[in-house]
């Protein structure tokens, strides 16, 4: 295991994690783990240390812009434009909304929310396994069939009919992709990329 940077605490002090070191020889290619701190992902931007708001929730403004948390438990919703969100130090809920989003939950039991706009391609910075969770709930897994339908998970298979969601690992680009389908199609109308190697189970959302 390595300890690795993760989060500020509403901005004041730094937090750290534990990370698998295959995850990690699997992103930067050494044999044995390294005596020092690994190197910052280029892929990952510094965390902003400053606050957007001093409450527990916030909503953007519609334009892209730069939301950072603080250390409540917020409830942070990006609305239009393509943002970028820090959840902060708590149990957040953090959700874009419409454009191309990137968010970030930070320390705590965070809830990613995949809302049900067909205008959106998120980017999971920092999805921990066991602790953080992906909400699918605002959206309807098949939108042929009459009333509201859940998604079902699938892994790694391919699509079969609609309303199913999966996640397979993009090893050259060390992200994990998750689709959905909610037509009568092959194609996925729903596509969030997590940094990192993830083998998602049905555990890891709420649909």
């Amino acid at each position: 295991m390595l300890v690795v940077h993760d989060e500020f605490a509403g901005g004041i002090t730094s937090n750290y994690k534990y990370v698998a070191w295959d995850s990690i020889q699997k992103q930067i290619g050494e044999v044995t783990p390294p005596n020092d701190q690994p190197p910052t992902s280029p892929t990952d931007p510094a965390v902003p240390t400053t606050p957007t708001f001093s409450t527990a929730s916030f909503t953007g403004t519609g334009a892209s812009e730069l939301i950072v948390g603080n250390a409540f438990d917020n409830t942070i919703f990006g609305r239009e434009g393509n943002d970028t969100i820090y959840g902060g130090a708590g149990n957040d809920r953090v959700e874009g909304n419409v454009g191309d989003d990137v968010l970030h939950g930070g320390n705590g039991d965070d809830v990613f929310i995949i809302g049900s706009s067909q205008a959106m391609n998120e980017v999971i910075l920092d999805f921990t396994q066991g602790q953080d969770r992906i909400d699918l709930g605002e959206r309807d897994a098949n939108t042929r069939e009459k009333g509201w339908q859940d998604f079902s998970f699938i892994g790694e298979q391919a699509f079969t009919k609609a309303g199913q969601l999966r996640a397979y690992q993009d090893e050259a680009k060390g992200i994990t992709v998750i689709e959905g389908n909610i037509g009568n199609d092959p194609d996925a109308e729903m596509h969030v990329e997590c940094t990192g190697l993830i083998t998602f189970t049905r555990a890891d959302f709420i649909l």
